[in-house]
């Protein structure tokens, strides 16, 4: 689970690198979270990524808005995960939705509209591998290399920003939702369970400009 490369030498999980310098700062092991102590009996469910609560608090969200440059700026920090935001399997992704609302509370801007893959990259972490010719994102066992990595690393800001032209924006709306897979994928695989074709909330604001 910490440390995993495909045949090809390919780093497809590394949740145990990403943790050791949090340990160093912090001391916290992956029980502290994962199995924690509840009425002196400690917990063998290891919470994950299926319980929202400890999504909820794994990032931190800001928004400012530069009324002069037409700018908002999300800032998003991992303060309450050891390791990567996501971690483990290179299928998991989190992504950022940032919508206009006019006065009205009418939507009329968003940073991507269908496949924040294809549309927006500056709001998606993930780790996509590819293959030898340069064909992303390709299942762990065929990957001959790492195409794209960001991630939220732990402790570490990570600043968005986009620009807001049209001036009848009055109110923006940034979600930071997590996915287990891309939903191409799921639908590919016939896979229908809500649990995992629906996203899960990682964190909500809202900004009046």
């Amino acid at each position: 689970h910490a440390e995993k490369n495909n045949p090809r030498g390919v780093e497809v999980c590394s949740p145990g690198s990403e943790w050791k310098t949090y340990y160093e700062k912090t001391q916290k092991n992956c029980q502290n979270c994962h199995m924690p102590e509840t009425a002196g009996h400690v917990s063998h469910n290891f919470s994950g990524t299926h319980q929202g609560d400890l999504l909820q608090k794994a990032v931190d969200m800001q928004l400012n808005f530069s009324r002069s440059k037409r700018k908002v700026s999300i800032t998003l920090k991992n303060s309450g995960a050891g390791h990567a935001i996501p971690t483990g399997t290179p299928l998991r992704m989190v992504i950022l939705k940032v919508t206009g609302l006019d006065a009205n509370g009418k939507k009329i801007w968003e940073n991507w509209k269908e496949n924040p893959m294809k549309e927006d990259c500056t709001g998606l972490f993930m780790k996509i591998l590819g293959d030898a010719e340069g064909n992303a994102p390709v299942p762990p066992w065929r990957a001959t290399q790492i195409i794209y990595d960001r991630r939220l690393m732990p402790g570490v800001p990570e600043i968005v920003k986009y620009e807001i032209r049209n001036e009848n924006v009055r109110q923006i709306q940034a979600t930071l939702i997590y996915r287990f897979a891309p939903y191409p994928i799921l639908q590919k695989f016939n896979i229908a369970d809500p649990e995992f074709t629906q996203p899960k909330l990682l964190a909500h604001k809202e900004l009046k400009i």
